[in-house]
């Protein structure tokens, strides 16, 4: 592709950023060497895929879908997003509160070489080569029905590999915005891990009936969309305002954000733990991937205590 003389002289500088950060993932990050990314491909739509998330209305707990090699998601993807839309509204038939969310890229988890995609290749630097480094991550360490801990771990790979890219590459401008972006991020998670902790407790309440537990959930969600309006006036929450005051945030959007960010904080404090060594930070969390499922959930909340 970067020989294509027709090819866009901005595609192509994005394509070359692309290979470097892909190099540096492999060289420095110790991600897998295979034919992902070495390609590009216009889908000619806005999103890879679409995801259908769904909960009940009482639950944080995401209905699971079983497929073949990789076992259970807490999903269901589609490309067209017709699909992800009709199965979101069976869904809610059946009592489930749903949420299609649009994907820029997925991993095919090393069966096949992943080509970057024109619903990625112009985002800032940083956030592109945070994706690749979250999708080569599933490649190097993907546990069947266990989406949760497939997705925190390749969202803390990404960040950690980005904060390494960004300091080989010494451009102190980029660094202290990527710094900003991520506290700003954090602010943003701990209010959705509040909001999530004051739904599961509520959830766990059987002495309420179903009427005083709609009321307090409606109560949750509107004291979370006023502290949000609050909080992001000093500027650095504005780009979750789409999502934070959306009318329809419900157990399924709550749910689904959970499974890229709930156990990330965990990872990071094992990579502290391994001594901010990449090499034995993998090692260990392969180790906690191939203890039974029970006992993988206790390790990580024990990482958080």
């Amino acid at each position: 592709m970067l020989a294509d003389a027709s090819a866009a002289e901005k595609l192509k500088a994005r394509l070359r950023h692309a290979q470097q950060a892909r190099r540096f993932a492999i060289e420095q990050l110790g991600l897998p060497d295979n034919g992902s990314y070495t390609r590009y491909a216009d889908l000619g739509r806005s999103y890879a895929v679409w995801a259908t998330f769904a909960a009940p209305s009482d639950s944080l707990t995401l209905k699971s879908w079983s497929f073949p090699l990789i076992g259970e998601l807490s999903y269901r993807g589609y490309f067209d997003e017709a699909a992800a839309q009709a199965l979101a509204a069976e869904l809610r038939q059946q009592g489930y509160e749903t949420s299609v969310q649009g994907i820029p890229a997925y991993s095919t988890l090393g069966w096949f070489a992943d080509p970057l995609l024109n619903t990625h290749i112009f985002w800032p630097e940083s956030q592109l080569a945070a994706l690749m480094f979250h999708e080569m991550a599933h490649e190097l360490l993907y546990i069947p029905d266990d989406t949760l801990f497939n997705e925190s771990f390749a969202e803390a790979v990404a960040q950690i590999g980005v904060g390494r890219w960004l300091q080989a590459q010494g451009d102190a401008a980029a660094i202290a915005a990527w710094r900003a972006r991520q506290q700003a991020r954090a602010q943003f998670l701990a209010r959705v891990a509040d909001l999530r902790d004051k739904l599961e407790a509520l959830y766990a309440d059987k002495a309420l009936t179903t009427l005083a537990m709609r009321r307090r959930k409606a109560g949750l969600f509107a004291d979370f969309r006023v502290a949000f309006v609050q909080a992001q006036e000093d500027g650095p929450l504005a780009p979750y305002a789409r999502w934070a005051l959306a009318e329809d945030l419900n157990n399924a959007k709550v749910g689904s954000l959970s499974l890229y960010a709930r156990w990330v904080p965990a990872f990071q404090r094992l990579y502290e733990q391994e001594g901010a060594d990449l090499e034995r930070f993998i090692a260990a969390a392969k180790r906690l991937g191939a203890l039974p499922a029970a006992q993988r959930r206790q390790r990580m909340a024990a990482l958080l205590a």
